[in-house]
């Protein structure tokens, strides 16, 4: 019953139907649909845009049209607006203007109305109509935020200090919610008999650039957990089980932590 309501032309009928019906890019979808009125101005624009095509002169919608149409750069600006970047730091980072960056987040990644509902917000960001990698640069933006995002997204640069920390501070989370992940799901494939060796590997070069003991004693403890899970388990099929029983290589510092 519920999958068929959610494929179904169910409309918002008012405040609660509205809320629970929300979508960051309902402008777009209602631009496609002829038969409803268009509800503002940036409705308009994009329905004037299907309609026309090359015709059409509004430059700002047209350019954000083409950016919805590039898959890694409509990943990115979808990133830093669920970072809550600004349009400014938006036009500063790619080759954009502000008026395009606006007509681009009205029609396709309004969250305006969702800044206060975390809940929401990771929903949007799992938006089932989009492919892995959006999704997955969206919830980017939202849980690590700018600085996290130019760090991932940039060529290889040194951090200033309090960038470091930042950043620092969202790796260790990262790695260390990753480690309860794969702790609790048998190992019974290639994939994931990988992702642990990988864990290991990351946290050891983490653990040397910790200057805190403590923390570094907690990591010892989730590093020692992992690999007693790697060496346990069973090889996939067509694997040899020495491929489990990699040590891994601890860095010497912070510097190659930041490499």
């Amino acid at each position: 019953m519920i999958n068929a309501l959610q494929k179904s032309a169910i409309r918002p009928i008012g405040e609660q139907s509205e809320a629970a019906w929300y979508r960051v890019n309902w402008r777009e979808d209602q631009a496609k649909d002829y038969s409803l009125q268009p509800a503002d101005i940036w409705v308009e624009r994009f329905r004037n845009l299907l309609k026309l095509r090359n015709q059409c002169l509004d430059d700002a919608m047209v350019a954000a049209y083409l950016v919805s149409g590039k898959p890694w750069l409509r990943g990115q600006v979808e990133a830093y607006i669920m970072a809550g970047a600004g349009s400014t730091d938006i036009c500063t980072r790619f080759y954009l203007y502000p008026e395009t960056v606006e007509a681009y987040t009205k029609v396709f990644c309004d969250i305006t109305p969702l800044l206060n509902h975390e809940g929401s917000l990771m929903e949007a960001c799992l938006d089932q109509n989009n492919g892995r990698d959006l999704n997955r640069l969206r919830m980017f933006g939202l849980r690590y935020g700018k600085i996290f995002l130019d760090w991932l997204l940039s060529k290889i640069k040194v951090l200033s200090q309090e960038d470091f920390e930042h950043v620092e501070l969202r790796l260790r989370s990262i790695l260390l919610m990753r480690a309860v992940q794969v702790e609790s799901i048998p190992i019974s494939d290639k994939e994931r008999q990988d992702t642990v060796l990988k864990i290991i590997n990351t946290l050891g070069k983490y653990k040397s650039s910790l200057s805190d003991r403590g923390s570094a004693t907690e990591l010892d403890e989730v590093l020692a957990n992992l690999k007693g899970l790697v060496s346990t388990a069973t090889a996939p099929i067509g694997l040899p089980n020495v491929t489990f029983e990699i040590t891994p290589q601890l860095s010497s510092g912070r510097d190659d932590f930041n490499s």
